[in-house]
């Protein structure tokens, strides 16, 4: 990285010091790596919706190829191929120096190197590897050694290099990762330390009157960790924490991310079984969207919860009528079982096997639910929908889990 592009990304790895880089600069012993990390385990993922598919009609899946770097990783994720995804970063981080067997061992660490690992913590979260994300995250420590600051590097200062080479998003992961844990809680600790640090950076930029895009750029950060912290506190089912959090984020909210915020109250209301809640929430997020198709489909959903089907059911067609058609999964889901609970289990089967969009888990868990009340043995219609929709999946999904067979 050229000293021009450090000046015009610097600001994005603002950090604050701590003592035990302060210490570890004032003695210079900068040959000292504290961050050892390494892969716990380098096998490969199996992509197995191609698996089963091959199995079933002896076809071939084809999968997008992208180049094997970061840009090919980055491509990866965005086109949902997150399996292929994280067996890339077996490959790039080996290639680096941290394969397996690494972990405890001396090793170069960059922010590139960093990136890599940031990438791979997010697709263990996603692919719901949570035993090896916190064995893997643990060489990591609380992400403070002095040798994840560029400052501790002498040709690097020397340069004007200045903060952490930890990316944020590496830093959200940490936060969050433990409440998938058997200890949870620390998951609410991490993210009040991040709290606290991200309004430090805040704070720094505004002392120095830096520019509005840089304030702007983390105060979505701030917000990112406070959304982090809500979905913290309600996987410990301390749901009024959440709503405090997401109350506080809808006082500076644009429009779109206000609608959001009052979405996600209304589903903890629902969850908890809080009328006025319920009532208050699906108020306001009915003025903010006021025609639009979130406005009739959480009237549906309020409808729902009173055990309204057949009412709830007129709102979330409308709702499908503005989405272009039976495409969206959360309406289409919704529709079968409002149909389902009216005793229309035929219209909730045809109406779940109609659906157009890229099926996801829940639609799947749909259809073995319907499936189950209505089908025969010699019934293959779950299998079809499957062949029929594969081309639309990606390899994130498990056929095991969408019970196909």
């Amino acid at each position: 990285m050229t000293q021009l592009n450090w000046t015009e990304v610097q600001h994005l790895y603002y950090w604050p010091e701590n003592d035990r880089l302060k210490t570890a600069v004032q003695e210079a012993k900068f040959d000292t790596i504290f961050t050892m990390p390494g892969l716990k385990s380098d096998e490969m993922l199996v992509d197995k919706m191609a698996q089963t598919i091959f199995q079933m009609t002896g076809n071939k899946v084809t999968r997008p190829v992208f180049t094997q770097n970061v840009d090919g990783l980055k491509q990866l994720i965005n086109s949902g191929n997150l399996r292929a995804a994280y067996n890339l970063t077996n490959t790039l981080l080996t290639e680096s120096g941290q394969g397996l067997g690494k972990a405890g061992h001396p090793t170069k660490n960059t922010f590139e190197i960093f990136e890599i690992w940031s990438c791979r913590f997010q697709l263990m979260l996603a692919l719901k590897m949570f035993h090896q994300l916190e064995s893997e995250l643990s060489s990591f420590d609380d992400l403070e050694a002095p040798d994840t600051f560029f400052q501790y590097y002498p040709d690097l200062k020397q340069r004007g290099y200045n903060g952490s080479m930890i990316p944020f998003s590496l830093r959200l992961i940490h936060a969050e990762a433990p409440k998938y844990s058997t200890d949870p809680v620390q998951s609410i600790k991490r993210c009040c330390d991040l709290e606290a640090n991200t309004r430090q950076v805040i704070d720094f930029l505004y002392q120095e009157k830096k520019p509005e895009s840089q304030m702007n750029l983390w105060r979505a950060r701030l917000e990112a960790v406070l959304m982090t912290k809500a979905r913290a506190w309600c996987g410990i089912k301390e749901y009024f924490q959440a709503i405090s959090i997401y109350n506080e984020l809808l006082e500076n909210s644009s429009e779109e991310k206000r609608s959001t915020i009052l979405q996600l109250l209304s589903r903890i209301a629902i969850l908890i079984g809080d009328e006025k809640l319920v009532e208050r929430y699906t108020r306001e997020v009915t003025i903010q969207n006021s025609g639009a198709q979130n406005f009739y489909l959480h009237k549906g959903f309020k409808a729902a919860f009173f055990g309204n089907f057949s009412q709830a059911l007129e709102h979330l067609q409308t709702a499908q009528k503005g989405s272009g058609g039976l495409s969206n999964p959360a309406i289409a889901n919704n529709e079968a079982i409002c149909q389902l609970y009216s005793g229309k289990v035929e219209d909730s089967r045809s109406h779940i096997f109609s659906f157009n969009g890229a099926p996801n888990e829940s639609i799947f868990q749909n259809i073995n639910t319907i499936s189950q009340l209505v089908s025969t043995a010699k019934d293959n219609s779950k299998q079809q929908f499957f062949i029929k929709n594969v081309d639309k999946m990606t390899d994130i999904s498990d056929p095991q889990n969408l019970k196909i067979h």
